[in-house]
């Protein structure tokens, strides 16, 4: 207590912030240190009282509030921060809340208090003087498994039938959802309504940071499952239904949105109603928010729900079109927010209604016409002239491939193309500088110009209109294709259709890149040995394994003899690389017991069913039946039926 004291009297009078550096060192070594815990769940259990003493106000509030000050608070103190109080909360949280799986325990307002003071706190505490940020965007997020851990052991309160009967009777309307950093005041009166926003509010800016984080919350069904069940239970709560279109939005794939709602209308009008409000407000930074959620997140969920046709279709029957003009024209000079304006048009472009109607306005035409950006440039392809370039251009095999990719994986896509012409010696039309913009006539040409397109998908990827320009032109001109997964990606939507059939290879996996580079190699060389006009003499060159001189040595052995290697370069040859996820480090013994089971009696439709159940499941793709009969018609050319098991 006397280390406490001590620090008490030593705290300036007016606020929490101080010009001493050494009282500031002095107070984060005590609140990173062992003795703090001393009295710190006893001043939580105070919490809910209106006054409290100053002992419990300091260690509460002052003191964590002159620790994280940004004058000081750099990644170091962070990370020494973060590591020192996450499992205390994780700790504090499991005391605090219900068993997991019961939805229906009764949430005592002191639990809320105390729930509320912590979530908060863990969204300052990764606030430091380095970070940009617009409102609670952050660009680095640290101890992101930490983080997640107790988003698991929070997010079931969004769904907790006792809190959301409890929201109805919340005065919502008089409730500011607005983020403030803790205080007394802030703290005491909490309601159901702020509790659970809070929570989302946090699990939002989770989302936002990067695609790990992402790709986080997506592969948790368990997550997912409570948002659509609270998104399910929400009537009048505006301000908890938004924060749930824009957290759904940002992690649902199509499978999802198929399965968990029928209220694509609901949730695009919630969207649509939030983002026009804002937009009919002043010009005041203030009013970037609607219930306090930023209305670039709303946006980027938006764009998601626009790359699902049912959502489209509802958007344009009422008039988004309208609203994604008044964002191109936005008054708040957020050059983002005119961006995101841009994409969410081109997104749109890609439904044929919408695409007529965007070309009849000749006052947006002329608009997108004295713009040079990104998007734009798209939109002027799709809307003018594609049809026009492909009528009159004329495709070469002047390149051995195109390399398309989105700029966000610049780095591990560099790392390709490099390979691809310093040690195999292949002519790649590369775009190197990906902070100039190369345009879609530029793409298209380079396209028409090669043999083989390499597509390189990940989430990014996918949700650029641009990309998919430049994967469906590909497609429409009839490219050898091959997909490289260059980071995490969901192949739904548009890119379930485009990937069907493909040669995909994963160059994601930790230590994976060798491996990757030599099924990529042996891909272009299946692909163009079949084509005397193609890479015959460039892939000669290409320096196989020793152990390897013959990719078609399992043509001469029996299939229970195949290594998985032989197995990989039977499926490529016949053309059934949808099979090769399905029979990842198959060898030919376990590769016949699969074909046996396909062909026993009664059993044909119903393997193809679990094999397309299996696909789904764990690739989110459908698997293709003419895929499935080749693979039995090429796989009973060297099946020994004689064979045991």
């Amino acid at each position: 207590m006397s280390v406490l004291i001590s620090l008490i009297e030593k705290l300036p009078e007016a606020d929490d912030r101080t010009d001493n550096v050494e009282l500031y060192n002095e107070v984060f070594d005590y609140y990173t240190s062992d003795e703090v815990m001393e009295y710190y769940e006893e001043a939580l259990r105070q919490l809910d009282k209106t006054s409290m003493d100053d002992t419990n106000n300091s260690l509460l509030f002052r003191f964590f509030h002159m620790a994280t000050d940004r004058t000081y608070y750099h990644e170091e103190q962070r990370d020494k921060f973060c590591q020192f109080w996450l499992p205390t909360y994780e700790s504090l949280f499991k005391q605090l809340l219900p068993e997991q799986g019961d939805g229906e325990d009764l949430i005592e307002r002191e639990r809320l208090v105390v729930i509320k003071y912590l979530v908060t706190n863990m969204i300052e505490m990764q606030k430091t003087s380095e970070i940009q940020q617009y409102e609670l965007q952050f660009k680095n997020f640290r101890h992101k498994n930490e983080y997640f851990t107790i988003l698991k052991l929070i997010l079931p309160l969004v769904s907790n039938s006792d809190l959301i009967g409890r929201l109805e009777q919340d005065n919502f309307a008089m409730i500011i959802l607005e983020y403030q950093s803790n205080t007394l005041e802030n703290t005491v009166d909490i309601t159901p309504t702020f509790a659970i926003w809070i929570i989302l509010k946090l699990l939002i800016m989770f989302i936002r940071t990067d695609n790990d984080c992402l790709f986080m919350i997506k592969k948790d069904p368990h997550i997912k499952h409570i948002l659509f069940t609270s998104l399910q239970h929400i009537h009048a709560n505006d301000g908890i239904k938004l924060a749930l279109c824009v957290a759904v939005g940002l992690i649902a794939n199509e499978h999802d949105l198929n399965s968990n709602t029928h209220k694509p209308i609901e949730m695009i009008t919630t969207l649509m109603k939030n983002i026009q409000k804002i937009l009919d407000s002043s010009v005041d930074e203030a009013n970037y928010s609607r219930y306090g959620i930023h209305i670039l997140d709303m946006i980027v969920a938006l764009k998601a729900y626009l790359q699902r046709d049912q959502f489209k279709h509802e958007f344009l029957a009422s008039d988004g079109l309208d609203l994604l003009d008044k964002l191109t024209h936005n008054p708040f000079q957020l050059e983002q927010l005119e961006i995101l304006g841009f994409e969410c048009l081109l997104t749109m472009s890609f439904n044929k209604d919408a695409a007529n109607l965007l070309k009849t306005n000749e006052k947006f035409m002329t608009q997108i016409r004295n713009l040079i950006t990104r998007p734009t440039d798209g939109l002027l392809w799709k809307l003018e002239k594609q049809d026009e370039f492909i009528q009159t251009n004329t495709e070469t095999n002047d390149y051995d491939m195109v390399i398309s990719y989105n700029r966000n994986d610049y780095d591990l896509v560099y790392e390709i193309y490099r390979r691809l012409t310093e040690d195999y010696q292949l002519k790649v039309w590369f775009d190197k500088n990906p902070t100039i913009r190369v345009s879609c006539e530029m793409m298209a040409q380079a396209i028409d110009q090669s043999k083989c397109v390499l597509i390189c998908i990940s989430e990014a990827y996918k949700t650029s209109g641009n990309c998919r320009i430049e994967a469906e032109y590909a497609q429409d001109r009839r490219k050898e294709m091959i997909l490289l997964i260059v980071g995490e990606v969901e192949r739904d939507n548009w890119l379930k259709f485009i990937s069907t059939e493909k040669m995909c290879i994963d160059f994601v996996q930790p230590d994976s890149f060798s491996q990757a580079m030599d099924i990529l190699i042996h891909g272009i060389q299946r692909d163009h040995q079949t084509d005397p006009e193609t890479l015959v003499s460039v892939v000669s060159t290409i320096p196989l394994e020793s152990s390897s001189p013959d990719l078609n040595t399992y043509k001469t052995l029996p299939m229970e003899s195949w290594s998985d290697r032989d197995v990989q370069e039977f499926l490529k040859e016949n053309k059934l690389d949808p099979m090769l996820e399905l029979t990842e480090y198959m060898n030919g013994e376990e590769l016949q017991v699969l074909i046996s089971q396909c062909l026993s009696h009664g059993n044909y439709w119903s393997m193809f069913d679990r094999l397309n159940k299996e696909m789904e499941k764990r690739f989110h793709q459908t698997f293709p039946i003419s895929v499935y009969l080749r693979f039995l018609n090429q796989g009973q050319k060297y099946y020994s039926q004689t064979a045991s098991f």
